[in-house]
């Protein structure tokens, strides 16, 4: 199936994104973590943009449209890592966290360049949300968690277009509200 993660946690086909949590784990009430999101190939990442209306990660669109991007993700200004913190103290209350519920990712992945770096090839999509992530319980065999709002790929070739394609949807047991 796609738009999942690889085996053994799902059964997903190619790794466009690569997700690598590290840091300080003493219990679910004491750690300090770093979220990595890299990608596959050489000019693969990211462009942020915010959409100030939103009012947290289950929310996805904002007051008035519920179109909260440009139709065509940017042909240029990616990058390459995203990184996020989450921090809780000894007595559970959350220290800190960098993560950002207005802002939002257009991204560029299976990327392939001609031997001069001009891409020849490109996916284009969007993320709502940032990557929110927690340290879960995992003392008590539970993973980390990482979720965001909503997520489209256009599985087209060299196609920015990142409008919603509802009878395209990769993911057929997601509740799709959201262009």
């Amino acid at each position: 199936m796609l738009a999942q993660a690889l085996p053994p946690l799902g059964g997903g086909k190619i790794a466009d994104f690569h997700f690598r949590i590290e840091g300080k784990y003493n219990d679910m009430k004491s750690n300090d973590l770093k979220l990595t999101i890299r990608f596959s190939n050489k000019n693969d990442g990211v462009v942020e943009f915010i959409t100030p209306q939103r009012r947290g990660m289950q929310e996805p669109h904002m007051d008035g449209s519920s179109l909260i991007s440009n139709h065509l993700a940017p042909e240029s200004g990616y990058v390459a890592e995203v990184t996020r913190t989450y921090a809780v103290d000894d007595g559970g209350n959350k220290r800190k966290t960098d993560v950002n519920h207005q802002m939002n990712f257009y991204f560029r992945t299976r990327t392939k360049t001609s031997p001069d770096g001009r891409i020849i090839s490109a996916n284009y999509g969007k993320i709502y949300g940032d990557f929110d992530f927690s340290s879960g319980n995992i003392d008590k065999g539970f993973y980390a968690s990482l979720g965001f709002a909503a997520c489209y790929f256009n599985p087209t070739p060299n196609d920015r277009n990142v409008e919603f394609d509802p009878k395209r949807n990769l993911n057929p047991d997601g509740n799709v509200r959201q262009p």
